[in-house]
C-alpha cells in the first residue's frame, strides 16, 4: 500500500477481511468494513455478510449470490453504513478459456445495479468524488450484527458523503 500511495494512487480495495490471517498481511481490523487512511492510502475493503459464525464472505460477484447480494446491500442501508463495496476480480467476467462473458457474473452485477437503482436508501458515488477519511476521525464502531455485517459509521462522515 505504501507503493500504491509513493506512486500517486489515492484508493486502494486489497483489504478483504476473508482473508485476513489467510494470506491478507494487510494490518488492519476484519470487522471494520468502513474507508480508511492506512499507509498513506484510503483503503476501501470488501463489504460483505458474516454466512456462519466467524466466517466472513465477501462482497463479490462470484462469491454471493444475486439475492445474498440484495439482502446485504438492505442490510447495509438499513443500518446506517455509508458504503457498500462490491467487487469483482476482471478474470470472473470471462470464461475459463476467456472466449466469452461470464454470463452468471454478468447477470449478478445487473441485478446489483437493479438494487441500487431501486433503493431510494442507496446513492451512487464514484470514489474520485467521494471525500477520503479524515486522519483526526473517530474510528468508526465495529458491527454487532449476526448477519449481514457493515460497521456504522460516525455521524459527521454520513453528513460528507450522503446528499
Amino acid at each position: 500500500m505504501r507503493a500504491l500511495a509513493a506512486l500517486g494512487f489515492r484508493f486502494d480495495s486489497s483489504f478483504n477481511g476473508a482473508w485476513r490471517d489467510h494470506g491478507c498481511d494487510i494490518s488492519l481490523d476484519p470487522g471494520d468494513l468502513g474507508i480508511r487512511e492506512h499507509e498513506g492510502i484510503h483503503e476501501v475493503p470488501v463489504s460483505g455478510l458474516m454466512d456462519r459464525v466467524g466466517h466472513f464472505r465477501p462482497a463479490q460477484l462470484c462469491a454471493m449470490s444475486e439475492e445474498e447480494m440484495r439482502d446485504a446491500l438492505d442490510h447495509s442501508a438499513a443500518s446506517g453504513a455509508i458504503q457498500f463495496s462490491a467487487f469483482s476480480h476482471s478474470f470472473e467476467l470471462l470464461s475459463r478459456d476467456r472466449a466469452v462473458p461470464n454470463g452468471l457474473a454478468i447477470a449478478r452485477m445487473e441485478a446489483l445495479c437493479r438494487a441500487v437503482v431501486g433503493d431510494p436508501r442507496v446513492t451512487v458515488r464514484r470514489l474520485c468524488d467521494a471525500p477520503g477519511p479524515a486522519a483526526s476521525a473517530p474510528h468508526p464502531r465495529r458491527g454487532t450484527q449476526a448477519a449481514p455485517h457493515l460497521a456504522p459509521h460516525d455521524r459527521a462522515r454520513r453528513r460528507l458523503c450522503r446528499p
